[in-house]
């Protein structure tokens, strides 16, 4: 299939980044260029941290370094400049909640904080992420009115220090850790009923590798024994999103009140209560020096986003030694930075596929994708191969050209790409992967408010399948957002091909 070329922003065998105080003043100084701090006005930045289950340090540690990074920001930002540390908010709510202590004065503290947040000026997101030996951090800048990014720090190194404990410390057998999983995810969640397994994915990609499936099946069987009760008869339902239940949304789709997410919409239309059903997922990250010892998360989360985490070092000496702790293949650390942005979107848009969103294929199967946007828009779709080429798939050529509508969806609609059922005229292409095509892969679709085709270079507007030449492809999201009255969303799924 497609074919593209990712670009990092730290340079390929270099493993010197950015000190804490450099990265700060380049995003201070974006803030300078951006406000005017005059007659009282202020501007709040909304500071978020590390996500704990893409984390690779521990919780305690994690947080420690957002505080540093937090400290040298505010230490020499301009002066209306006001930075709220969401990880420090998000620890209040739960801990108000948790204790019900939502008396008058909590709520209205609990009002203070919601509001900080969603009224905002700007947000800053941290993406922590390994490469060879070395922790990075890079840190983006957006404005959340127009959901533009300003400015990314690049790689910021994280001191020696941070890394609190030595890998693989205190391990546990991997045995001793599935049991250890479920055992806990019963006590925290005793009403699940339905589980949708997404996978466990490699360090901080969406990437599934050989033991990501061992792992998968442990998991699975030892959830449904955990959750078995044997008064009663009734158990787990295991519900993957598969090509099966796939059939079913494509013979059953209907218009929807809200914009939800793909895969919601989708189990409304496999009659799934929503109210049980928890979401299974991780990632690990191999060990340097010890490549059978991970250190392992596991997340279990339902629709409320009421979630738990499971984090430890685990011992793989007694997996088989035909399992892969890496991918096949796949430019991993550039993928990885580039789908744990949270890009800015100004309004909602949810990308999935036949196989959910983190799905796995073999060669020659098709991939399908599910799109489900809140406003009216087109589409522009991109493919990234496991070698680094990319390839425009949406529009393409087989799409009458002087048809503006050819890449539009309308809103609040689960929509297929591609669909043999589209109207006014199906779409006459389909994604297949290669019959040589082995490793990870990507698709990127970016959503506008309006047709942009005739206003992009050449090679983005779908008249032919070929390369995108690489001076393109590392800067597409920039050529979108230089568009003018465009409103623009942008989602990404990563997708394992394996023989």
């Amino acid at each position: 299939m497609a074919l593209a070329s990712v670009s990092g922003a730290l340079a390929e065998g270099s493993d010197v980044g950015l000190s804490f105080t450099e990265a700060s003043e380049i995003i201070n100084q974006a803030l300078d260029k951006k406000v005017t701090c005059w007659l009282g006005k202020s501007y709040t930045v909304a500071f978020h941290s590390f996500k704990p289950e893409k984390s690779p340090l521990t919780p305690r540690v994690a947080n420690l370094l957002h505080q540093q990074l937090l400290a040298s920001l505010t230490q020499k930002a301009p002066g209306c400049i006001d930075y709220i540390s969401v990880v420090g908010a998000g620890e209040l709510l739960t801990r108000m909640n948790d204790i019900n202590a939502l008396q008058d004065k909590g709520v209205e503290r609990v009002t203070a904080i919601e509001s900080s947040l969603k009224d905002a000026d700007f947000t800053l997101v941290s993406n922590l992420y390994e490469l060879g030996q070395t922790y990075y951090v890079e840190l983006s800048l957006s404005d959340q009115k127009l959901g533009k990014t300003l400015v990314s720090s690049g790689a910021i190194a994280v001191p020696e220090r941070f890394k609190s404990s030595t890998c693989g410390d205190g391990a546990m057998s991997f045995e001793a850790a599935v049991k250890d999983i479920a055992r806990n995810f019963r006590l925290r969640f005793s009403d699940v009923t339905i589980l949708v397994p997404e996978g466990v994915s490699f360090r901080n990609s969406d990437a599934l590798t050989d033991f990501s499936l061992y792992l998968g099946e442990a998991l699975k069987q030892t959830l449904e024994e955990a959750y078995f009760n044997r008064v009663a008869g009734t158990g787990l339902m295991i519900k993957a999103l598969s090509d099966e239940n796939f059939d079913k949304v494509r013979k059953d789709r209907s218009v929807t009140t809200s914009p939800g997410d793909a895969d919601k919409k989708r189990l409304d239309i496999m009659d799934l209560d929503k109210a049980k059903i928890f979401h299974l997922s991780g990632h690990y990250w191999p060990c340097d020096g010890d490549r059978r010892t991970v250190n392992l998360s596991v997340t279990m989360k339902n629709w409320q986003n009421e979630s738990a985490t499971w984090k430890q070092f685990v011992h793989l000496d007694r997996l088989p030694p035909s399992i892969r702790l890496t991918p096949q293949s796949g430019r991993i650390d550039a993928l990885s930075r580039n789908d744990e942005w949270d890009a800015p979107s100004q309004f909602s848009f949810k990308l999935s596929s036949n196989r959910g969103s983190k799905p796995s294929f073999s060669p020659g199967e098709e991939l399908f994708l599910t799109v489900l946007t809140e406003q009216d828009a087109w589409l522009y779709c991109f493919y990234t191969d496991s070698e680094g080429g990319m390839v425009q798939f949406l529009p393409n050529q087989t799409q009458d050209q002087h048809d503006s509508k050819r890449n539009f969806y309308a809103k609040n609609y689960l929509h297929i790409v591609p669909d043999e059922d589209k109207s006014p005229l199906p779409d006459r292409y389909n994604l297949k992967i290669n019959d040589d095509t082995v490793g990870v892969e990507a698709v990127k679709c970016l959503a506008t408010s309006r047709d942009v085709t005739n206003e992009l270079p050449h090679d983005l507007r779908g008249e032919e399948f070929k390369l995108i030449p690489e001076r393109t492809a590392s800067h597409i999201r920039a050529i979108f957002e230089a568009l003018p009255d465009t409103k623009l969303a942008e989602q990404s799924i990563t997708i394992t091909v394996r023989n």
